[in-house]
């Protein structure tokens, strides 16, 4: 990752942090929240987590609904499946040739394929990737 992906990055994260600080800072100001059930509670912070890393597309029922897909997938360990033209972070990426997101991910087919720092190239045709991952190190 370059300088300027990293900054960017690291200003996106600062600002998740502060909504998220704020917007638990309010809470105790809402009347009644004694109240309220244990699932409430859990549904709102993960309203305000899926807010906080993405405003435009986790707000309101729908989005909040979207959100909570991607977080029961975070939670299960599947991996979420890429095609070649959606990998846009340099590193490198399980690749598995010529399968469709429904099979079965546990297969050992996979290799370990890298993406250059260059914009442009794609690797390989086919098959579903899944990463960024941390560069491989030699045993030794």
């Amino acid at each position: 990752m370059n300088a300027r992906a990293i900054k960017k990055k690291r200003a996106r994260m600062k600002t998740a942090v502060a909504y998220l600080q704020n917007y638990m800072s309010t809470y105790s100001g809402q009347v009644g929240y004694e109240d309220y059930a244990d699932e409430t509670l859990i549904d709102d912070v993960l309203y305000g987590l899926g807010m906080a890393l993405d405003p435009e597309n986790n707000q309101y029922g729908n989005g909040f609904m979207r959100f909570k897909g991607i977080l029961m997938e975070h939670l299960a360990g599947k991996p979420k499946y890429l095609t070649a033209d959606q990998l846009t972070e340099p590193g490198y990426y399980w690749w598995l040739p010529e399968k469709s997101p429904s099979s079965d991910w546990r297969s050992g087919e996979w290799m370990i394929c890298p993406l250059p720092e260059a914009k442009s190239p794609k690797p390989k045709k086919g098959g579903v990737f899944v990463g960024p991952l941390k560069a491989p190190t030699k045993k030794g």
